[in-house]
């Protein structure tokens, strides 16, 4: 009985996560475009989404803070060293877009993102 007990429990416990996924958990690919400033002109870079908890998933040291709600908006802060860029717009179904700024280096721009 108590064998059953324990792994009901173990089962259970293992497939939370999996029915607690997120609409729009995967991974994803951003193109970045400079609307205003000096910052780095166009550029693709990747994250990844866990149950909504956005992170960068490319080879640069690179924090990000912030979720994708399960209605598709974001707000998220990506941090490297002592630069910081704020992030917001939507994602739906296997697309998104929105607006990013840089005030440390006075950018700012829009982004795009496909679901890969």
């Amino acid at each position: 009985m108590r064998r059953r007990l324990a792994l009901g429990l173990a089962l259970s416990l293992t497939a939370g996560p999996v029915l607690a996924a997120g609409p729009h958990d995967g991974q994803w690919e951003v193109e970045v475009v400079v609307q205003r400033g000096a910052c780095d002109q166009g550029f693709v870079f990747p994250i990844q989404v866990d149950d909504g908890a956005i992170r960068y998933a490319g080879e640069i040291d690179i924090t990000a803070t912030g979720k994708v709600g399960r209605d598709g908006r974001l707000n998220v802060r990506f941090t490297r060293q002592a630069e910081s860029v704020s992030v917001s717009g939507r994602l739906s179904g296997g697309s998104g877009g929105g607006v990013w700024t840089a005030p440390s280096r006075d950018c700012a721009g829009r982004w795009q993102a496909r679901k890969l």
